[in-house]
Parts: structure tokens; C-alpha cells; sequence
């Protein structure tokens, strides 16, 4: 109802999103437990890189509009901003952290790190008043059902 498809660009980057998610908590896992890197290190590391990337992206964001001649919309600082990194900065340490932990099953990790979608879908209801939240609220079900699957199969 809302125009979903899966021949839409942005399906795309939602499934390659998922897959290169993946592949990095088996790079991380990687990293902090074959190489046993400092999480320290790796959290530095991925902090530069998003840094760099995202400075990129802001530089060929710029150029292109000034030579466009389309008018973006100017950068504004927001509070919110600096609250969003330190929440990833936060995040990051504690996920590092229980990545290097031997013996750490990354699946269980990893279902924990994507639970936020809950969060996502009551700040989606609360504030953005999204439609067919009954609808989308037993696709979320599904979604923690198999977190909690995949989680009590680990343990085992």
C-alpha cells in the first residue's frame, strides 16, 4: 500500500546493505579474535574510515550541486548531530568489545546489534506517524522471532 517493490533501487541497497553488515561482523570477528587486534584499534580504525567516507561524500555532495546549478539544501548544526555520534561512538565500543570476547557467537551478536529495528518502528509510529502499523508490527514479530530462534540455536 505504501508503493513497496522489489524493482525499486532502494530494495537494492537494503539487501546489499544486509550483506556487506554481515560480511563486516565476520571481518570484525576476524580482526578481534584471529588477529586478536585491541578493540581499541579496530574501533579507531572504523571510526577514521567514517570520517574519511563521509567527508568524501560531503565533498562530491558540494561540488556536484555548485556544478549542477541545483540549489541543495544548506547544512545546518543540530545538537542532534553530535548526540548521533556519540551514541555510534558508545555503541561501537560496547559491540567491540563483545565481539572479542572468546567464544562469542557473532550471530548472537549481530541479531542483538539489528534488534534497534524496534526502535525504529516505535519512533516510526510515535513521531512519523507511519500507516499500517498492525500490518508491519507482524512483520517486526517475525523478525524477533527469528532473532530469538537463531539466538536459543546458538546456545546450544
Amino acid at each position: 500500500r505504501e508503493g513497496f517493490s522489489w524493482k525499486r533501487r532502494e530494495m537494492l541497497l537494503i539487501v546489499l546493505g544486509t550483506l556487506f553488515g554481515s560480511a563486516s561482523a565476520l571481518y570484525d570477528k576476524h580482526l578481534l579474535a584471529r588477529l586478536q587486534l585491541p578493540p581499541d584499534t579496530v574501533q579507531t580504525f572504523f571510526a577514521a574510515g567514517l570520517c574519511i567516507l563521509y567527508g568524501v561524500i560531503l565533498l562530491v555532495r558540494t561540488i556536484s550541486s555548485r556544478s549542477s546549478g541545483k540549489a541543495s539544501s544548506p547544512f545546518r548544526f543540530r545538537w542532534t548531530i553530535i548526540a548521533a555520534g556519540i551514541r555510534l561512538i558508545v555503541s561501537d565500543y560496547f559491540y567491540f568489545r563483545a565481539v572479542a570476547v572468546p567464544g562469542a557467537a557473532i550471530s548472537v551478536i549481530s541479531i542483538l546489534r539489528r534488534s534497534s529495528s524496534v526502535i525504529s518502528f516505535v519512533a516510526g509510529g510515535l513521531l512519523f506517524r507511519e500507516q499500517f502499523l498492525r500490518k508491519k508490527s507482524v512483520a517486526l514479530l517475525f523478525v524477533l522471532v527469528g532473532a530469538l530462534l537463531v539466538a536459543l540455536g546458538s546456545s546450544r
